[in-house]
């Protein structure tokens, strides 16, 4: 039992070493108001443990990403070579969505934790986790006949989600004998992968994007919610997310191969925020 709690503490520190390099005031901050918390009377504990949930999840999105990307427009210059398609970057085209609304996207969500609770008010808690942002959006496109003859409009759905691992760092007040917490901190998160499945009529089709080349892999948000203990091990914890870092910043988009989608960068904003619902199990 003592080696778990050794092995997981020091996973979580490797995590926390490396948020302090990027947030050093906000981590330093947090660090002097633990301290000036200690003196306010010993009782040092930990608490350890995982929990699960869901996430409803918004993404702001610029209106230059109306658009249908999972199929080059066959206005484009398109070559086929036996299996092989070849877009030319420079006159690829998509079909734009027209009406487009965008709405929010559950996702799943799952974590550890390790809290050093210094007295019995104040505690310091990391924690490390898997989780998603992203968006759908609903709309209609129209597209032109092989034949010529006239415009056909399609429903058009689009679910788009970025895989993260993410790693907390949060300051929690305890209340009511241990019974509520209130929780504050930062969440720096590492997208590892982001696809985004689309339906234009009846017809799916996923498009893979490369984390790191069209979405910026970090982004670090602040964190504020509550958690509650029932009896000694079952929590229950609501929190809200809000990025402080654009994550999308592309608004042309062309086709580097069949599946994958490139973007020529510019200044359009994308910004991620979340409500996050939890139960876990405290040792």
């Amino acid at each position: 039992k003592n080696l778990t709690k050794i092995i997981l503490f020091f996973f979580l520190l490797t995590f926390a070493a490396k948020l302090f390099l990027k947030m050093k005031k906000t981590v330093l901050f947090i660090g002097l108001l633990l301290a000036f918390a200690c003196n306010a009377g010993a009782q040092e504990k930990t608490n350890y443990g995982f929990y699960l949930g869901c996430g409803i999840n918004w993404m702001s999105l610029d209106k230059s990403f109306f658009y249908d990307d999972s199929e080059v427009d066959v206005k484009s210059e398109v070559i086929h070579l036996s299996d092989t398609t070849i877009v030319n970057v420079k006159s690829a085209q998509y079909l734009d969505v027209k009406d487009a609304k965008i709405s929010a996207m559950t996702s799943f969500m799952i974590g550890g934790f390790y809290e050093y609770q210094a007295t019995k008010l104040f505690g310091l808690q990391f924690e490390l986790m898997y989780n998603q942002y992203g968006y759908k959006m609903n709309g209609r496109v129209e597209r032109e006949e092989s034949d010529g003859e006239g415009m056909t409009a399609y429903d058009y759905k689009s679910t788009m989600k970025l895989s993260n691992v993410s790693a907390a760092v949060l300051l929690k007040f305890h209340l009511f004998k241990d019974h509520l917490s209130i929780d504050l901190g930062v969440q720096p998160s590492l997208c590892l992968r982001a696809t985004k499945e689309t339906h234009r009529g009846i017809i799916p089709s996923s498009v893979y994007y490369v984390s790191g080349t069209d979405f910026k892999p970090f982004n670090v948000s602040l964190v504020g919610g509550v958690t509650g203990c029932i009896g000694s091990h079952i929590i229950i914890g609501a929190r809200y997310c809000y990025g402080l870092n654009d994550i999308l910043s592309a608004k042309t988009a062309y086709l580097s191969d069949t599946k994958t989608i490139n973007y020529t960068y510019s200044d359009a904003k994308s910004k991620t925020s979340s409500v996050q619902v939890t139960v876990g199990y405290k040792f």
